[in-house]
């Protein structure tokens, strides 16, 4: 115990020890004192301690068996101090009894725990009942803090020193210094440790360093020999951290203690044992496969994929990975690798190993997922994954029964019924219906869904004018993770879009970053078209300008994805965007212009529903750059009203567009329909048309008019509060930090302050509370 000593700082940890030295100085310990511990836990250190406080005292403090001098004894009270008091013999114990026979009598113990001690145990029994005990322990992290503090080196992470330590006093009073000197007293004092427990404890360490569980008959079992004492030891040692992990320094220790082939035999054993068992450490999984190739090692870690693939699919990835290197058949867990690749969001590496394996469900979901229609509905003709792929599509067939697809199928099934000539009840009851399945679907990474209820309905609440609806979807989704990662970036970039139709693009931008693939990962072909599109139109909202980057992204996005029903909004918009930018690249205006073809030619095929076919009209009014064009767009829109009252309302206000661009308008009109698109929530439109108006009018009252409505549109100091803004404030004055409004509403706390400070500005507001007094006033003000 000696090295501990003069190891150890001068830093005590727990009231127990702190009282104790306090009950020292005063003279008011009680007969007996024990102090209990693993080894380097600084047992040894806080006897000296007491004994010094007593000395200050004139006390006589001794050792067992030590007489002190008579004359002494007679004035002043006897203290007998006993280390490794768990080594104790019976000799040394008929000298303590007789020792505390004396009048004032005291004791001070310090030991490990210790099973088989008779002597020391049997002791206990005879002491007095007017003791103290303190037990000793590794220090977690807030200690090794405070002692870094109290006498460490101003550049040493605490933190880092507690892992590297595991906290055991000893070891970082030596490490405090971070000294070649202190490294090496830590190997050596973990090596004289091993040295001194039993022949099989370096075995059962190495065991238990990788994964084995502290179980006396399973370990001797492994190691063919009855262990004995050998497990209390070894937790005794200090080695052993509280949780039952390793130190650091007893894994190297130990390694390099043991030939690498026993303790390979040992690990092989101990595998065939536990997975018969069902219960494979994978540590232990993976330190028998380090050594090549592996049956049983390769075997253990599918099964440990198996039952991890539904509840973590990044890790039963890696495990499978692992298997294969280990000498697992690839083609046999084929299926199995593209199911924890998807629900990892490693969509590449999901289609690679599918189309290895013929699981036909798994496959529809990905390659759907992926944009790969045609094979998708082939995958699995009459699924859910194909009924959906042919309600985007336009190719309805028959849906036979697929219980695991029952997503896929609803969301097809809702889809549908906006297919016909629906009017403004059927849009409504769809939305209403896909909420209502939006709260049933399977949330977590293991469920894989085509597309999920949320983004069917936030794609159609979009494209009828309704982003509020949208967003009630999407945070749901997200909050749920409904689809995994597979679809989280989906649901993300959606919210992207609600939050551009809302005039909020901070937040849109928010969003967009959010989606961005990590080293190794890519967006699907559906994911990539609605990033690139929204890349491109917040550039252009923002900047006033395009880059060649964004233009040469959104071409090859168009081209890699096939035009389907749901695609249309993001198409909408890039017809408008190639339409009205001063620079396009010319590959991607050509990919636009086939697209919108065959969007139309789609739209044509199911009679023109007006749900779809509306804003999609609405588009080429605002893409027109001639009153003929606009009047050929309005004329849809014509169509289209016969079964909608937004889509009624839409073609009196492309008639009024065409009117502007043939010059033929007249101010009053335009200005109402300013007020009316304001009203339909398509605020960048109306400024478009007042700007568009005011340039077609000559200079006078009626264009300062026109001019004032265009900025009045545009979001400005004194304007109303946004619909994320108007969730914001509501949180705000709930009392949530911008922290906790930031992680529920998926918005990182930067966009949070930004939105805070939008608010102050637009309402004069000075300092806090006044903001909060002015928020509450207008949210109770209502619209």
């Amino acid at each position: 115990m000696s090295l501990a000593t003069t190891m150890a700082r001068p830093f005590v940890a727990g009231d127990e020890a702190g009282q104790l030295l306090a009950d020292a100085a005063a003279d008011r310990l009680p007969r007996v004192v024990v102090v209990s511990g693993a080894g380097g836990t600084g047992k040894s250190w806080l006897l000296g301690r007491v004994a010094e406080a007593l000395r200050a005292r004139g006390q006589v403090v001794v050792g067992p068996g030590e007489e002190p001098r008579p004359a002494r004894t007679a004035r002043t009270p006897l203290t007998v101090l006993l280390d490794d008091a768990h080594r104790l013999t019976t000799d040394d114990a008929a000298s303590l009894r007789r020792q505390l026979r004396r009048p004032a009598g005291r004791v001070l113990l310090a030991a490990r725990p210790a099973p088989s001690a008779p002597a020391w145990w049997d002791l206990l029994a005879d002491l007095p009942r007017d003791r103290a005990v303190v037990h000793r322990t590794h220090l977690d992290e807030a200690d090794v803090a405070r002692w870094v503090h109290h006498s460490g080196p101003d550049d040493v992470d605490p933190a880092a020193l507690a892992a590297r330590t595991g906290g055991l006093p000893v070891l970082v009073g030596a490490s405090l210094g971070r000294s070649p000197a202190g490294d090496r007293a830590v190997r050596a004092w973990a090596a004289a440790e091993l040295a001194t427990l039993p022949r099989p404890a370096a075995a059962v360490l190495a065991l238990v360093g990788d994964g084995v569980p502290w179980e006396e008959d399973l370990l001797a079992e492994v190691l063919a020999t009855p262990l004995g004492d050998v497990v209390a030891a070894c937790w005794a040692s200090g080695l052993v951290r509280p949780d039952g992990t390793l130190l650091p320094v007893a894994l190297t220790t130990v390694a390099a203690t043991l030939p690498a082939a026993r303790t390979h035999g040992w690990r092989r054993r101990a595998l065939s044992l536990l997975h018969e068992q069902g219960r494979v450490p994978p540590a232990l999984a993976r330190a028998v496969a380090a050594r090549g190739a592996d049956p049983s090692a390769a075997a253990a870690l599918a099964d440990l994929a198996r039952a991890r693939v539904q509840v973590d699919p990044g890790a039963a990835s890696d495990l499978l990975d692992e298997a294969v290197a280990a000498g697992a058949p690839a083609s046999s867990l084929a299926g199995l690798r593209a199911r924890a690749a998807a629900g990892d969001g490693r969509v590449d590496l999901a289609l690679a190993a599918v189309r290895e394996h013929p699981d036909g469900q798994l496959a529809a979901t990905l390659l759907a997922a992926a944009g790969e229609h045609r094979a998708a509905a082939r995958a699995v003709p009459g699924s859910g994954a194909a009924a959906l792929v042919g309600a985007l599509t336009g190719r309805t067939g028959d849906v036979g029964p697929d219980p695991d697809d029952t997503q896929a199928r609803t969301a097809a099934a809702l889809l549908a019924t906006t297919c016909p000539a629906a009017g403004d009840d059927v849009t409504e009851q769809a939305l209403a219906s896909l909420t209502r399945a939006q709260a049933l679907a399977p949330g977590g990474p293991a469920a894989l869904l085509v597309d999920s209820p949320a983004a069917v309905g936030a794609v159609l609440a979009l494209h009828t004018g309704d982003p509020g609806t949208a967003r009630q979807l999407l945070t749901r989704a997200l909050a749920t993770a409904t689809g995994g990662p597979l679809l989280t970036a989906r649901h993300r970039l959606l919210l992207g879009w609600s939050a551009l139709r809302s005039d909020d693009p901070a937040t849109a931008h928010d969003h967009l970053r959010a989606v961005e693939p990590g080293p190794g990962r890519r967006l699907t072909a559906r994911d990539e078209l609605w990033a690139a599109a929204l890349s491109l139109v917040l550039h252009l909202r923002t900047a006033q300008e395009s880059s060649a980057e964004g233009w040469e992204r959104v071409r090859d996005a168009v081209r890699a994805h096939p035009v389907d029903l749901l695609g249309l909004p993001v198409l909408a918009e890039l017809q408008v965007a190639t339409a009205t930018s001063a620079e396009v690249h010319d590959g991607a205006a050509t990919a636009v212009r086939v697209a919108v073809a065959e969007g139309s030619a789609l739209l044509a095929g199911l009679a023109d529903p007006a749900p779809w076919s509306a804003g999609w009209h609405w588009a080429a009014v605002r893409a027109a750059s001639t009153g003929a064009a606009a009047g050929e767009a309005s004329a849809g829109l014509d169509r289209a009203g016969r079964h909608g009252s937004r889509a009624r309302e839409l073609a009196a206000l492309g008639r009024v567009w065409a009117d502007v661009l043939t010059g033929t308008s007249e101010p009053a009109t335009v200005t109402a329909s300013v007020s009316r698109l304001v009203r339909l929530g398509l605020t960048a439109e109306s400024r478009d048309l007042a700007g568009r108006a005011a340039l077609r009018t000559g200079p006078g009252r009626d264009r300062t008019e026109l001019l004032r409505r265009a900025r009045e549109a545009a979001p400005a100091p004194g304007a109303r509060l946004s619909g994320r803004e108007v969730e914001v404030a509501r949180l705000l004055l709930a009392g949530r930090t911008h922290a906790q409004i930031g992680a529920r509403l998926f918005l990182s706390p930067r966009t949070v302050e930004h939105h805070v400070a939008r608010m102050r500005r637009r309402l004069g507001a000075g300092g806090r509370a006044d903001l909060l007094d002015r928020l509450s006033r207008e949210l109770d003000a209502g619209p």
